[in-house]
């Protein structure tokens, strides 16, 4: 966390940051070969923002949809879908609070970061 930023001057909503930091380790690194390694940053993205960032460097997202079972595609997981609902119920509320960006970090598609930008209420 970089020493610059006064995290509570922000609200981080209950269980945002959780599902992604999950999934990291479900679908991308708990299938390498070697030790994987999740990070997260918080840092200040302005004076009315703070950026928190989660990356990995597991197989990516591509690799790890090809490589699932015929029991995980059966199953319907919810979890991303309940998170992109309550972020609509934020940004409806409270103007625009939280931006989420889903990105490779290679070009080869491993590796994911997954960027938050998050907003002080007005």
């Amino acid at each position: 966390m970089d020493d610059k930023v006064k995290v509570s001057k922000f609200q981080i909503p209950p269980m945002l940051l959780q599902p992604y930091i999950e999934n990291a380790i479900w679908h991308g690194l708990r299938y390498r070969e070697s030790k994987g390694l999740l990070s997260v940053y918080v840092n200040e993205n302005n004076l009315n923002s703070i950026a928190i960032c989660i990356m990995d460097n597991g197989i990516g997202r591509k690799k790890s949809a090809e490589i699932k079972t015929q029991n995980q595609k059966k199953q319907n997981s919810k979890g991303m879908g309940i998170i992109k609902k309550r972020v609509a119920i934020l940004n409806d509320m409270y103007s625009d609070k939280v931006d989420i960006k889903i990105s490779d970090l290679q070009i080869d598609g491993s590796g994911t970061k997954v960027l938050f930008i998050l907003r002080k209420e007005k």
